[in-house]
C-alpha cells in the first residue's frame, strides 16, 4: 500500500471529529499512549496544516518507520478498511 496525494487529501478534508477518530485508531494501531494521543489531537487545525505541507513521500517515510505490519494496518484504517 502507498501513501499518495489522494490519501493526504482525504485526511485533510475530513471533518474534525472524523479526523480525531482516525488519529485515535492510528495511534492505537501504532501502540501509542492514549493520553498523549488525546493531548496531541487538541490541535486538529495544526495537524491538518502539517499534513497538507507534506509530500506523499515524506508521509510514507514517517509511516514506514512504524514497520511494515503496522504501516499496512494504519493505511487500511486511513482508507476505511480497504
Amino acid at each position: 500500500m502507498q501513501f499518495d496525494n489522494d490519501t493526504l487529501r482525504r485526511l485533510v478534508n475530513l471533518d474534525d471529529e472524523s479526523f480525531r477518530n482516525i488519529i485515535r485508531q492510528i495511534s492505537a494501531a501504532a501502540g501509542a499512549d492514549s493520553a498523549k494521543t488525546e493531548s496531541f489531537i487538541t490541535d486538529v487545525r495544526g495537524i491538518k496544516q502539517s499534513l497538507s505541507r507534506m509530500s506523499p513521500e515524506q508521509a510514507e517515510k514517517i509511516l514506514n518507520s512504524a514497520g511494515k505490519e503496522k504501516s499496512d494496518q494504519i493505511l487500511r484504517i486511513i482508507n476505511g478498511g480497504r
